[in-house]
């Protein structure tokens, strides 16, 4: 289920559908004068728009559907549910962890809520995978006629990975560049290149949190973070030697850490967020400790530990 919200008087003529089972399949659509939202379990809600059949070769491939043309006049919100005549036949849909909308200047698609086969369970949110495709019908100040206008609902899932934590030498340097194209990017110094130099000449001896946040086409963001340490080749013999056991790992909240057999003594525990700000600071004084995350955002963090032999930094995730 869907809505469509005209920006303009136009019609909506057809849609484009992905489909995930093989095999000749029909396409049962019903609409409705205003959004899906609070309707959806609600049969008497939906009037018949219409079925039609798609020959699916390959799944995923983007079948045409033709249903009656349905005028929308300016504002106007056109709820769409499309369900497969075929209990075993499936529709592609897309999770999204919020409700997403789409739009040019003359149509507005908002995504909705998925249900099971005939007015069964909601799933909330998901989002529809196709085309919407119309016309302009009366328009004063258009012209006549006009091409027919796709809008691709299309759902972006970037991803952006720095790589593990490293440690080099003061002589070294590393290359950040996750090699995929983003409209726009912002480091955790401000600078806004695809990629960034890390050396001694521009990062302190030690360690140094990195974060950089990347902008698609469609604005969807994403971020990494990772941590680079310059020190001395004893202090990385030093600490390469030290074996540390966290776990779970994604986690719900509670990290316990097991140090070992290692003499920590005066070593310190840092939790560091995306942004690299420090979020927990402490002296270890057990081998065997915990930290709580419950009450911060989920995402990536660090776990940093130090002393007079080096640093050592673990990447975890909260879910």
């Amino acid at each position: 289920m869907f809505d469509i919200v005209a920006l303009d008087t136009i019609t909506i003529d057809s849609l484009m559908i992905k489909v995930n089972t093989i095999d000749q399949q029909g396409v049962i659509a019903y609409k409705r004068a205003g959004s899906h939202f609070g309707n959806e379990m609600n049969s008497l809600a939906w009037t018949p728009w219409g079925i039609d059949t798609a020959q699916v070769n390959n799944i995923g491939d983007l079948k045409m559907l033709n249903y009656s043309d349905e005028l929308l006049y300016l504002n106007d919100t056109l709820g769409v549910y499309l369900h497969m005549q075929n209990n075993n036949s499936r529709l592609s849909y897309q999770s999204v962890p919020s409700s997403l909308t789409f739009a040019d200047s003359q149509l507005e698609i908002a995504s909705g809520s998925g249900i099971s086969y005939t007015y069964g369970i909601t799933y909330y949110p998901r989002n529809f995978s196709g085309e919407i495709f119309y016309h302009h019908g009366f328009n004063p100040s258009g012209n006549c006629t006009s091409e027919r206008i796709p809008v691709e609902i299309t759902v972006s899932q970037p991803n952006i990975n720095l790589g593990i934590d490293t440690i080099l030498y003061i002589s070294q340097s590393i290359l950040l560049n996750n090699n995929l194209s983003f409209s726009s990017y912002l480091w955790s110094n401000n600078s806004t290149t695809p990629q960034l130099l890390i050396d001694t000449t521009n990062f302190n001896v030690g360690n140094n949190t990195i974060w950089i946040e990347a902008t698609d086409i469609y604005g969807c963001k994403a971020n990494d973070t990772i941590t680079v340490t310059f020190s001395n080749p004893t202090d990385i013999k030093n600490l390469s030697a030290s074996k540390f056991i966290l776990f779970p790992n994604p986690t719900n909240g509670i990290i316990n850490i097991d140090l070992g057999k290692n003499n920590l003594n005066n070593t310190n525990l840092k939790v560091i967020d995306i942004f690299g700000k420090v979020i927990y600071n402490t002296q270890i004084t057990t081998q065997k400790t915990s930290i709580n995350l419950s009450n911060y955002s989920k995402g990536i963090y660090l776990i940093q530990f130090s002393n007079q032999n080096g640093n050592k930094v673990y990447k975890v995730i909260k879910k």
